[in-house]
């Protein structure tokens, strides 16, 4: 079966958006949201052009010649992927008692992908920036900045702009060169019962 590949540039991207949830937030300060079932969605554009919608033509192409077993997985590895543009997870009541420390986060994004250095530049109950400078073995380079803002108990929001050098084959589509990428996300509290949503690591 045929996959849809992201270069490591462009999923430290996309962990970007999908890392901020709850549990990302707090500098051992507990931030105000309320426990229960949470739904994000976020545009991704790199040179003004739509990521989940250029990623959804390929699939439609490819898919077309698979039988509906090969399409059904398809579909699946996009949405682990981080690709669809929304997602949903659950926070738990002692998740929003524990917040989480800044150093937990660092390491968090470090980890996953090994050639970015993440600096924390502040860190509260009401929001955050942060920067972050990458330099992938493909020879992709960003340096990005992201901010989220707490609006309420239940919403908040998060942006990121980073600029630098995309490789061939970053982005399906779209040629090497210089890249600026943007991220808007917007996540809601949707209810208490989480269903069988797992909460966030």
């Amino acid at each position: 079966m045929k996959k849809i590949s992201t270069s490591a540039g462009l999923r430290f991207l996309l962990c970007t958006a999908s890392a901020l949830t709850f549990n990302a937030y707090a500098e051992n300060v507990s931030v105000k949201i309320t426990p229960g079932l949470w739904e994000s969605d976020h545009v991704m554009l790199v040179n003004g052009q739509n990521i989940v919608e250029m990623m959804r033509k390929q699939m439609e192409k490819s898919m077309a010649s698979m039988t509906a077993e090969q399409r059904a997985g398809m579909e699946k590895s996009l949405a682990n992927s981080g690709m669809s543009g929304k997602s949903q997870y659950c926070v738990t009541p002692e998740q929003v008692a524990k917040g989480m420390d800044v150093e937990s986060f660092k390491k968090k994004m470090e980890s996953s992908q090994k050639n970015c250095k993440v600096n924390v530049i502040s860190a509260s109950e009401k929001g955050g920036k942060f920067n972050a400078v990458c330099n992938m073995q493909n020879g992709s380079t960003s340096n990005a900045t992201g901010e989220y803002i707490v609006k309420s108990d239940k919403e908040w929001t998060y942006n990121m702009v980073s600029d630098g050098v995309m490789a061939a084959g970053t982005v399906p589509g779209a040629p090497a060169g210089k890249m600026h990428a943007t991220i808007d996300a917007h996540a809601r509290w949707k209810g208490s019962d989480c269903g069988s949503i797992k909460s966030v690591e």
